[in-house]
């Protein structure tokens, strides 16, 4: 989103974690602006009773955790790394000065922030009312939509992400994305989801 070399301008730290490192968790003040060099990161809730929700997944050039920064609020979520990963690390006072020498970076950040609510409105109504395979298939839907293509999509998700993402059971995945393919909505290929 912002160029590694700005944010290093800017005073921005680099932080190599392993595998199921915490970067932040629910309840945790925010103080700093993250963003992926290298590896992946998961958003997520738990609920009472144990059970893991995936807000998303963001992988090199993806920022995250930016609106309990600018809202002054604590973490909603947590944030952990999926495998080794590097990320650049700023501090909210740095972070207001480069958005406000740069303002077109202030711009694309409000833009990002948009289209992550429609997401969370989209997952919020499919999650509430409609039936998990429709739930499934809007949220691979969205994330083709993202990758702005009309051309075959190769799912980057697992089958146990996926249930993560929707809320569902991997089982219940399982048998929806069959379904799925069975209805010609989606195609399995070497077990692979291609939309």
């Amino acid at each position: 989103m912002i160029p590694e070399k700005l944010l290093i301008q800017f005073g921005a730290e680099e932080k190599q974690l392993a595998v199921n490192s915490y970067i932040f968790k629910e309840g945790y003040p925010a103080h700093f602006y993250f963003q992926v060099q290298n590896g992946s990161v998961k958003l997520y809730n738990t609920s009472e009773n144990g059970k893991i929700f995936v807000q998303g997944f963001f992988y090199s050039g993806e920022s995250f955790g930016e609106p309990p920064l600018l809202g002054n609020f604590p973490y909603p979520i947590s944030a952990v790394t999926e495998e080794v990963t590097t990320i650049l690390r700023m501090s909210l006072a740095n972070f207001k000065r480069l958005l406000l020498q740069y303002p077109e970076y202030h711009f694309k950040l409000t833009q990002t922030l948009a289209n992550r609510l429609r997401y969370k409105s989209l997952k919020l109504n499919e999650i509430s009312s409609s039936p998990p395979r429709q739930r499934v298939l809007s949220i691979l839907t969205y994330h083709k939509m993202l990758n702005d293509t009309s051309d075959a999509f190769l799912v980057p998700f697992t089958r146990k992400e996926i249930a993560m993402l929707t809320g569902l059971r991997l089982e219940t995945v399982i048998r929806s994305v069959k379904a799925l393919e069975k209805e010609k909505k989606l195609k399995i290929e070497k077990g692979k989801i291609i939309l």
